[in-house]
């Protein structure tokens, strides 16, 4: 049977609707519940716990940086404003699925300028409420 297995390439993150050029990384999009102990006396000595609340976590995304673009220099403006901003994912191939959050800009940063590489620009983006996953 052929894989069923979809390439990466392609990927778009979006701020609002425009997309952000030279993307090549994106990790961890999804979520998770936090998880709280109820362990009780009257248990019978296992723990017991429960989910409460989900979140959306951090998104670390990595571009080839380009010190000129709008787009790029939109997400410093968010981080120093600390607002919180729309955001999309959309997967290849079409744009499909589509996710949608607001997240907060928490990290801009060039991580280094190595002799031999590329400028790059790493953010994170610190979700803001529910993720969207269409």
């Amino acid at each position: 049977m052929p894989t069923q297995a979809i390439a990466a390439y392609g990927i778009q993150l979006q701020v609002g609707t425009t997309t952000i050029p030279e993307l090549v990384n994106l990790t961890e999009l999804g979520g998770q519940f936090s998880v709280v102990d109820v362990s009780a006396h009257d248990g019978a000595g296992w723990v017991s716990r429960i989910p409460t609340l989900l979140d959306g976590g951090t998104i670390r995304a990595t571009f080839n940086m380009v010190p000129t673009n709008s787009v790029q220099i939109s997400l410093k403006t968010a981080m120093l404003a600390r607002t919180s901003t729309a955001f999309r994912v959309l997967y290849p191939p079409a744009g499909t699925p589509i996710w949608t959050f607001n997240a907060f800009v928490t990290n801009y940063r060039v991580p280094g300028a190595p002799v031999n590489g590329q400028l790059q620009l790493n953010v994170d983006l610190t979700v803001d409420g529910p993720i969207t996953m269409n």
